[in-house]
């Protein structure tokens, strides 16, 4: 039977439609991904901001996404929440925000927006927890005779664990071994204790020339860490100074691999565990480590 010229016309740019439409998803797709790369990187160097546009542009050109969403609207709420902290008047606020934007800067490494915040938390708070919070930053910027200057001017009694453990590293690399092992000696560890503190220790042991007594710690660190939170803390280990000039013997790479033993919990898989109903008993792992540097920020 032959069709109608009409007929047959349309059923041809229907076509033509088709294929043209999924010429065109393809190539939208692979815009998506490279926009959110430059993202990507664009946060790991700093620029927020650019960060947010290019996430943004992965979003338009594919709306089907979610985690190209998730990653522009969490942008987007870090970004909103720098801004408001300048005008913040209330004090648990502006600590709640404080802290909230510290752990995001902590966790994509954002070393020096970290320690500017750091010294503003210190500068409010003035106690023993900011000082630890602002030492940890220090730290990170390698500014190691401010960070012991700070931890030691304060209440020795006040110091926790984390704070002690920082101390100690502080004066491990400034080759002052002797008060870094005397320091390591005063460590009480809490039970359980966060991976953040246990690969803390590890850093310290290495620095006092105690390698297998810190890679024991830093296995069991890694061990402690959930599932959905181990790849992060990995990349957090395999950038610490401790751990980047160690003999073969060491085996780190071997404990780097160590899997977790946490069991992991149903996750809703959302931008960040504010607004989840399971949050109180979750061990997603979004927060992993940052319990001991919570408590210390809260003074």
């Amino acid at each position: 039977m032959k069709l109608p010229r009409m007929m047959l016309i349309s059923v041809m740019f229907g076509l033509l439609a088709a294929g043209g439409a999924a010429a065109y998803d393809g190539p939208d797709a692979d815009k998506a991904a490279l926009e959110f790369a430059k993202g990507a990187d664009l946060l790991r160097r700093g620029d927020l901001n650019g960060a947010l546009d290019a996430y943004a542009l992965a979003c338009q050109l594919d709306e089907e996404k979610v985690e190209y969403k998730q990653k522009y609207m969490s942008l987007k709420k870090v970004l909103s929440l720098r801004e408001s902290l300048a005008a913040e008047q209330d004090p648990e606020q502006w600590s709640k925000a404080a802290t909230a934007l510290r752990n995001f800067y902590a966790s994509n490494r954002l070393y020096a927006d970290m320690l500017a915040l750091a010294r503003q938390i210190h500068e409010r708070k003035q106690t023993a927890g900011s000082a630890t919070v602002l030492a940890d930053a220090l730290l990170n910027m390698e500014e190691d005779a401010e960070a012991v200057e700070l931890l030691a001017s304060q209440p020795q009694a006040d110091l926790t664990p984390q704070a002690q453990v920082l101390l100690g590293i502080g004066l491990g690399r400034q080759k002052k071994l002797d008060e870094a092992n005397a320091m390591l000696e005063r460590i009480v560890l809490p039970e359980p204790a966060m991976p953040r503190l246990l690969c803390d220790v590890a850093r310290l042991e290495v620095l006092c020339g105690k390698v297998d007594e810190g890679m024991a710690h830093l296995t069991k660190a890694l061990e402690s860490t959930s599932p959905r939170g181990i790849t992060m803390f990995r990349e957090f280990v395999a950038g610490l100074p401790e751990f980047k000039a160690l003999p073969e013997s060491a085996s780190f790479e071997t404990v780097l691999a160590t899997e977790s033993k946490v069991t992991e919990s149903s996750c809703s898989g959302g931008a960040d565990c504010g607004s989840c109903p399971s949050k109180s008993g979750c061990s997603s792992g979004k927060d992993d480590g940052c319990a001991d540097d919570k408590k210390d920020a809260d003074g």
